[in-house]
């Protein structure tokens, strides 16, 4: 049971990540620029699990946190993007 408090915990702070980065990064307007992106990222990322008490962590599970992160942020962005497109015809 207290795995799967754990587990869900970690889902809603990786979410709460991905959602305050994307609107820190669009209002900012860092978003175009990668090594803001993910300069900017990386702080966000620290300050969010120090603030939750999920730091110390592992090395490895920040790496694989932040891949997680990373990744569904650059869905979002990709899928942001594909909407803003013009459609020509």
């Amino acid at each position: 049971m207290l795995r799967l408090v754990a587990m869900l915990r970690l889902v809603a702070m990786l979410r709460l990540v991905a959602m305050l980065r994307l609107a820190m990064l669009l209002e900012t307007g860092f978003a175009c620029d990668w090594s803001l992106f993910l300069a900017t990222g990386f702080a966000c990322d620290g300050l969010l699990l120090l603030a939750t008490d999920f730091f110390p962590l592992s090395t490895s599970l920040l790496i694989y946190i932040h891949r997680l992160v990373f990744f569904h942020l650059l869905i979002t962005l990709t899928q942001r993007l594909v909407v803003l497109e013009p459609t020509t015809g």
